[in-house]
């Protein structure tokens, strides 16, 4: 997994890293996480397609996070974006840009390994199957390959790209 940290706090940032590097390592999930301290120096991170969740922060001087997360979000259609602030104000903008979640920094200890939780559910669960029972058998179907569901008396009818 592919994390980025942006604050331009540097402290705040470093200990947001080491709270989701300790998180994942507890899962034995193995992370590279990239801090910035700028919107600028996020955007000229290499490639950004290879990562899948970022925490921003709201209020920085230069590119704010709320710019930033639209920027990312244009170059990274399929990233996660979590925004931590220490404004409450700021969080409905946030999901403007389709933001995951939006966390106060004062509670990041408390909130963090429940959105790191939902975060991963949501990652790791984008394959969703239809599991279909034939003659003692089990067929794991995946739901993007369905293109609709008939019914006909007592059968169900599957059609799609299915193999």
């Amino acid at each position: 997994m592919h994390i980025l940290v942006c604050d331009d706090d540097a402290v705040f940032a470093a200990q947001m890293d080491e709270y989701i590097s300790e998180w994942f390592r507890a899962r034995e999930i193995q992370v590279q996480s990239t801090v910035c301290t700028s919107g600028e120096q996020l955007l000229a991170t290499p490639e950004l397609g290879h990562y899948q969740l970022a925490f921003l922060d709201v209020d920085m001087p230069g590119v704010n996070g709320m710019v930033l997360g639209r920027q990312l979000k244009q170059k990274c259609p399929g990233l996660k974006l979590v925004y931590v602030s220490a404004y409450l104000e700021f969080a409905l903008e946030g999901y403007t840009v389709n933001a995951y979640r939006y966390l106060l920094k004062r509670d990041i200890a408390r909130t963090l390994p429940k959105c790191l939780d939902d975060l991963l559910a949501a990652l790791t669960d984008q394959r969703k199957t239809l599991t279909v029972h034939h003659n003692r058998t089990e067929t794991e179907i995946p739901l993007d390959q369905i293109y609709y569901l008939e019914s006909d008396l007592r059968q169900i009818n599957v059609y799609g790209d299915i193999a």
